[in-house]
């Protein structure tokens, strides 16, 4: 099965499906221009479309070849534009389960994503500088806020990401460049909710692709509470519900080292085992080739 990537950016540490791949696949960094020809010229069996693009270029290209969709975030209502790319889809894809987003396009599949681990790996020649960090933008989220308010007050913390006050140690994702680097400088990286504190019963999985590029690190990663997230690890991964929670885990580690290193290394083997972005794809590229299969049948 030939399958043809569009992408909208180079790779750089950040994750992108189709970089992995065994499969007979070809990458297309996002060229208006030139797509329709080069991927005609590469005649696939399917199209991956890994981010929002030109319309006009793909209702040309699902004239001939059928199209999987991958839905990296959900807002609601959907965008006209997203909405008019999963009706061209043919199947799609989705990192977290909400009722609403399953019942409304049941044609989507719930796919966890992963980490590269070539990448996303300690460097223990770099000097340890900060007890906590927390990799992501400010939104405007009032757990996000909160949280981050609280380790800035409590830890010696940084956040990299954009639209943190001055009053938050932190760096924007242009200045940190590679946030890997960065991770290697913390004990511990911590996740943080955004928009929603997803403590309600509306989500009951949610998975971006910062908790595996955390696990993967090898250094201890704290994770918000979700229902069910848990289940998909086998040992090492730690979560937390409360600020208080958190800090206590986070002393823990801290205090002690030995512990800390142990919990890194369980969680980089859960990663290494069955959360790379080769595992990923392998899900999604099966249920692609029963997607295929039922379409010619």
């Amino acid at each position: 099965m030939k399958i043809a990537f569009l992408m909208r950016s180079r790779w750089g540490d950040r994750t992108q499906f189709g970089v992995v791949s065994k499969t007979c696949a070809k990458q297309f960094f996002w060229d208006p221009v030139s797509a329709v020809r080069d991927i005609n010229q590469f005649n696939p069996d399917f199209l991956f479309v890994n981010k929002q693009y030109d319309i006009n270029v793909i209702e040309k290209l699902v004239e001939k070849y059928p199209m999987a969709y991958f839905l990296g975030d959900y807002r609601y209502p959907l965008p006209q534009s997203i909405v008019r790319l999963l009706n061209y889809a043919k199947i799609g894809f989705f990192t977290w389960k909400k009722p609403d987003i399953n019942n409304t396009w049941p044609k989507i599949k719930l796919v966890h994503q992963g980490a590269n681990p070539n990448v996303y790996k300690a460097n223990p020649r770099i000097e340890k500088k900060y007890d906590v960090i927390f990799a992501g933008n400010n939104w405007g989220s009032g757990l996000r806020m909160q949280t981050v308010t609280f380790l800035n007050n409590n830890f010696n913390f940084l956040a990299i990401g954009d639209g943190w006050p001055k009053n938050i140690n932190s760096l924007t994702r242009r200045r940190a460049g590679s946030v890997p680097r960065y991770y290697s400088q913390a004990y511990i990286t911590v996740g943080i909710m955004n928009r929603t504190d997803f403590s309600k019963n509306d989500v009951t999985h949610y998975t971006s692709n910062r908790l595996f590029n955390c696990m993967a690190m090898g250094i201890p990663h704290i994770a918000p509470r979700q229902a069910l997230v848990h289940t998909l690890f086998k040992k090492g991964y730690q979560d937390w519900a409360t600020h208080q929670e958190l800090a206590d885990k986070i002393n823990l580690f801290l205090k002690n080292k030995k512990h800390a290193k142990n919990v890194g290394r369980l969680q980089r083997e859960e990663v290494l085992n069955n959360h790379t972005t080769l595992h990923a794809w392998l899900r999604m590229e099966d249920k692609i080739r029963q997607c295929l299969h039922s379409m010619k049948s």
